[in-house]
């Protein structure tokens, strides 16, 4: 229980604290360096909470399946390693789908990764104590095709809406993958 630490709450209370002191200031200041008025527009709003909630399925899939194959299945360090490094060969598929961004609609590429995300973590609550090696790959490598298809359509929404003048305020908020 991480909120029994006093270290813990008091830095979630720092936390807390630091956020409305952010928003306070960025929101009385000239020229922000967030301009938290982007978020009136729906695709940005909604653009970055859904690569909010990408980034919390990708991470939770890279901390939690190393953790489990070690404390539960009796990996060594080293062997969590080979089925999770394959999460990222599918990433070459991302010039692919530049490719063919102007023929289709982002949105359905990035309604698809949710699913192929929903996919990945499917196949995950299938492991049992005799999973073999094959079987944790499998998650890892759907899990990767999701990322394919998910930062670069859905920067892709999040910017395009924009004038120009809007894009060099959206810097602050503009994520830099390698997809």
């Amino acid at each position: 229980d991480w909120f029994a630490s006093g270290y813990i709450v008091f830095l979630g209370i720092l936390t807390v604290v630091g956020l409305v002191f952010l928003v306070a200031w960025e929101l009385t200041e000239e020229h922000p360096v967030v301009d938290l008025s982007l978020f009136r527009h729906r695709n940005f709003t909604v653009g970055t909470t859904c690569i909010s909630l990408g980034f919390l399925f990708y991470f939770a899939g890279v901390v939690m399946v190393p953790m489990m194959l070690q404390t539960r299945l009796g990996y060594t360090s080293m062997w969590p390693g080979f089925p999770s490094r394959h999460r990222d060969f599918p990433v070459f598929l991302s010039p692919l789908i530049g490719r063919f961004a102007q023929r289709i609609d982002m949105r359905i590429i990035v309604t698809m990764s949710f699913l192929v995300f929903a996919a990945a973590f499917y196949m995950r609550t299938l492991f049992s104590p005799d999973v073999d090696f094959f079987f944790v790959l499998w998650p890892q490598v759907v899990q990767g095709i999701g990322v394919a298809m998910f930062f670069m359509p859905l920067t892709s929404i999040i910017i395009s809406a924009r004038r120009q003048g809007h894009r060099q305020r959206l810097q602050p908020f503009q994520l830099h993958s390698a997809c």
